[in-house]
């Protein structure tokens, strides 16, 4: 299908390199144009044409046939990897990017919360000051009970002592 190139590389058409790689026709001429991917222009039919070289993957012989469609995906420079540990690596990413929303919405929710929290304080510290002014409520009468009840109990005595007199 090809030629091999200098350095060892498959050189071929700028269409076949198109399907190959997998990239449109406008992404495959900038790379070229850029120098991301190897390749010259030569004299052809109708112009200058475009010639891709592919480098060979290790244990590959030039020319040797693509994988079938749907079962790996060619990733420019690298060796071709397989499509279900692509698939994994894309749920992967699905579940950090779900995990990584999940936090966001509990950051965004911390301000509500803090507030939330700092009203249950003031209502904590305000049941705590009422409970204190109950119980000193309740100290004073008992207080004001114990003279009430020590008055009684005189006056109780003194009654009856002049009665039993």
């Amino acid at each position: 299908m090809g030629e091999e190139g200098k350095d060892g590389g498959e050189e071929i058409t700028f269409r076949v390199a198109c399907q190959r790689l997998r990239l449109s026709e406008k992404t495959l001429r900038k790379r070229l144009r850029a120098g991301i991917i190897p390749g010259r222009q030569v004299e052809g039919k109708t112009g200058k044409e475009w010639r891709v070289r592919l480098p060979v993957e290790a244990g590959e012989a030039p020319g040797a046939p693509e994988p079938p469609p749907g079962e790996t995906i060619a990733i420019l420079d690298e060796p071709i990897v397989s499509l279900a540990l692509y698939r994994e690596l894309l749920t992967r990413h699905e579940q950090a990017v779900g995990r990584l929303g999940y936090l966001q919405a509990q950051v965004e929710r911390l301000p509500a919360l803090e507030a939330g929290a700092a009203a249950r304080e003031q209502e904590l510290r305000e049941g705590r000051e009422r409970e204190a002014q109950a119980r000193a409520r309740q100290a004073r009468f008992a207080a004001w009970c114990g003279v009430a009840g020590a008055l009684v109990a005189g006056l109780l005595a003194a009654v009856l002592w002049l009665l039993l007199r």
